[in-house]
């Protein structure tokens, strides 16, 4: 998830899009959008600054929601119900699952219907307490060869009903996924790079209504297998756009390595790649894998975004990226 956040650093684009144009791309809209990514990324800040703001932490509060995401049960019964934290209006989270031919799907489908009804959780991150609400409807879907519970799942689905909605005091965030893909390679095997997991995504959009900004990816295509101790992603074909801007080239060189054991990114670099062959690439510091070097055209920018305190697990349950 942190990769689409990311990836609001590395634009400061002009112009409007048509779907075919290429974005410029030069280094003060590196660094001028950096002072942004610092302001607005939950968890991340520019070295050298300042813990994140109030605004920032909210938001990762309303997204984090960690007690609530500990209680979703894939083994639940078919309906289960989990309530917020908040005093007399908690909202609550409904889940929904039907499996195969007995239930109307087809053999060997499984499907989950998450429904998030005004879930309201306390945050006090800051001392005081502030209340945060997530909305809206989250759809995923797993196939195999028949019902029989001991075949592997081959491929996973997943999308949201039209936008979810996160919400705090200090910010408004709409999220709207379009047809999440993950066809595994070997299933009930790890993959492997001869037979990866291929990872296929429509649209994934993030807007930010005080900020007044929209984020998306579209069209990412990427491999995904492990190697040693590490998960790889290679992704090899993408667009990025902020709201109606041409759009940036997205892929990785080398791809991405995340640790099995620790989960963080380790190695690889994200590039973005704009008009006459400009190229922004964003790389964990060999320091730590939580704080990001930028660079412009090969060049090292002189500011690092730090995202040790980056947490978003319940933003993992609504899109499974990464």
């Amino acid at each position: 998830m942190l990769l689409l956040l990311l990836s609001a650093v590395l634009t400061g684009c002009e112009g409007s899009d048509n779907g075919g144009i290429l974005a410029p791309l030069n280094e003060d809209n590196v660094n001028e959008t950096l002072e942004w990514a610092g302001q607005t990324i939950p968890g991340c800040r520019l070295t050298g600054t300042a813990a994140m703001p109030a605004s920032a932490a909210l938001m990762q509060a309303a997204i984090d929601a960690s007690s609530i995401s500990s209680q979703i049960d894939a083994d639940a019964p078919p309906f289960q119900r989990i309530l917020g934290n908040c005093p007399g209006s908690p909202g609550e989270l409904t889940i929904t699952r039907v499996r195969g031919a007995v239930d109307g799907l087809k053999e060997g489908f499984q499907r989950a219907t998450y429904v998030f009804d005004h879930l309201c959780i306390i945050d006090e991150s800051l001392g005081i307490p502030q209340e945060v609400t997530i909305n809206g409807t989250f759809i995923e879907q797993t196939e195999s060869a028949s019902d029989d519970p001991d075949d592997p799942v081959h491929r996973h689905t997943a999308r949201t009903d039209g936008k979810m909605k996160v919400t705090s005091p200090d910010e408004t965030i709409w999220i709207a996924l379009n047809d999440y893909t993950l066809a595994y390679g070997s299933p009930g095997e790890a993959p492997n790079r001869n037979h990866p997991d291929e990872l296929t995504i429509k649209t994934l959009t993030f807007e930010f209504q005080k900020e007044n900004t929209r984020h998306s990816l579209r069209n990412i295509k990427a491999d995904i297998y492990e190697q040693g101790d590490n998960r790889v992603i290679d992704i090899y074909q993408g667009r990025y756009y902020i709201g109606t801007r041409p759009y940036l080239k997205l892929f990785t060189d080398p791809p991405l390595l995340f640790s099995k054991t620790s989960e963080n990114l380790t190695g690889g670099a994200l590039v973005f790649s704009g008009a006459r062959g400009a190229r922004a690439t964003v790389a964990p510091s060999a320091q730590s894998a939580a704080v990001f070097e930028f660079q412009f055209n090969g060049r090292p920018l002189d500011r690092n975004l730090d995202c040790t305190d980056f947490d978003m697990p319940i933003l993992d349950i609504l899109t499974g990226l990464f």
